[in-house]
């Protein structure tokens, strides 16, 4: 079963989602999963891939401006998106677990993995590059016009000043000198229709930083690896998050 979450966080409501009991408040799992959704994504957007990751354990993170959360006026740079993670990580009481970020998710998941290494068991990343990406003046008007995310426009998922704000606070970080002094365990999905975001290029500076990543590619899709046919990506998930916990459980 999925329950609902809200925390307060400097003064804006994060939502998030989990398969923790709420009576119990904790987890009795030694290695949850915890998930940062994509650009316009909400936790809700995780409910059927938590179900099949049952009975594991995992958590999806609705970030400022999207689904329940709060849609703060400003505030929506990369060290503001790191934050909400920290506060449901901080809320939940959990040590080591296991990070997914998906999309521009991945960039928040491995800003946050950098700055709190000691806690991350294994770093899963959804199609994105090792970056922090700045985002042009264009990008408002392009993104708002792009076809609907799973049945949604952009505008339908997140409110317009919330998509212009992460723009104008947008800033270009690379990832990649800190991501090769990392040990945990990295599985990166590769995206390999014409939607695609990470590149070939992306794919090889993350095997220069980290020459034992696992890179898996999906064949069959382009940036919305969930659809795959070919690939079964919660198995994918689990998969990884069993081999991590072996290696964690031998540390």
């Amino acid at each position: 079963m999925i329950y609902e979450h809200h925390i307060a966080h400097h003064g804006i409501k994060i939502h998030y989602t989990t398969t923790i009991n709420p009576s119990s408040k904790s987890s009795k799992d030694a290695l949850p999963l915890i998930i940062v959704p994509g650009f316009t994504e909400d936790a809700s957007d995780y409910s059927e891939l938590m179900r099949r990751l049952l009975p594991k354990t995992s958590i999806a993170i609705s970030l400022r401006g999207r689904g329940a959360s709060d849609a703060p006026v400003i505030g929506y740079t990369l060290a503001d998106h790191m934050s909400d993670i920290e506060a449901v990580v901080q809320d939940l009481g959990i040590g080591a677990f296991i990070l997914f970020g998906f999309s521009r998710g991945a960039s928040y998941a491995l800003g946050y993995a950098l700055k709190h290494s000691e806690q991350i068991a294994g770093l899963i990343l959804g199609d994105y590059p090792a970056r922090h990406t700045r985002l042009p003046e264009s990008f408002v008007d392009y993104f708002t016009a792009l076809p609907p995310w799973r049945g949604k426009t952009a505008l339908q998922r997140m409110p317009l000043h919330a998509i212009t704000q992460i723009q104008k606070e947008s800033v270009e970080v690379s990832f990649l000198d800190d991501l090769s002094q990392t040990k945990w365990p990295l599985l990166i999905f590769k995206g390999e229709g014409r939607s695609a975001i990470l590149t070939e290029e992306g794919v090889s500076d993350y095997l220069t930083a980290r020459s034992n990543a696992q890179i898996l590619r999906v064949t069959d899709t382009g940036h919305d690896i969930f659809t795959s046919a070919v690939i079964d990506i919660p198995a994918a998930i689990s998969d990884f998050i069993a081999t991590s916990s072996i290696r964690n459980d031998l540390l």
